[in-house]
């Protein structure tokens, strides 16, 4: 069965306008805010509305005049420095014995070794996120929402060259 595609109108009347040389310049502009804005709107309405419970208007307008986008990401998203120590200290292991095994040591001075691009896409392969919690490891969150703490699991075969999985909704490394 084939998808039908729904049309959305870009700007009042353009449904019935032909793109054409002289306004392809507009459409893909207009197509661009809705792709990256428009397709988001509820989402943004919601975002800013959660965001008014904790930064009232007259906070909003100094935190624009004073702040660029890549500080406010830094105050909502924590920052994209991963602390190895945090990260070890806050992790379970499965059976809890593997913890002092040679494979966990062997892993965490892997990751101390790493550059900062090379932990995040370890992390995002784990956990489906490239930064950490903002107040730390111990607060990681899994599926549902829930408080799941990254886990390193024993895998039976790995001896033998299977290479490493993840279940990153449950913040598990086999």
């Amino acid at each position: 069965e084939r998808k039908r595609r729904r049309s959305t109108e870009l700007r009042p009347g353009g449904e019935d306008e032909a793109v054409t040389a002289a306004n392809v310049r507009d459409y893909l502009q207009l197509f661009a805010a809705h792709k990256l804005v428009g397709a988001i709107e509820q989402q943004i309405g919601a975002f800013r509305s959660g965001l008014g419970v904790f930064l009232d208007a007259a906070l909003l307008t100094k935190l624009r005049a004073c702040c660029t986008v890549a500080d406010v990401q830094l105050l909502l998203c924590g920052a994209a420095d991963i602390d190895a120590d945090d990260w070890q200290a806050a992790t379970e292991y499965d059976p809890p014995e593997f913890g002092d095994s040679e494979q966990a040591r062997w892993f965490w001075a892997l990751v101390r070794e790493m550059s900062a691009e090379e932990r995040s896409l370890v992390l995002y392969f784990c956990t489906g996120s490239s930064h950490p919690p903002a107040i730390g490891f111990a607060s990681l969150m899994g599926y549902n929402n829930a408080e799941q703490k990254f886990t390193l699991t024993r895998v039976h075969g790995a001896e033998a060259g299977r290479l490493p999985t993840a279940s990153a909704c449950f913040n598990r490394l086999y």
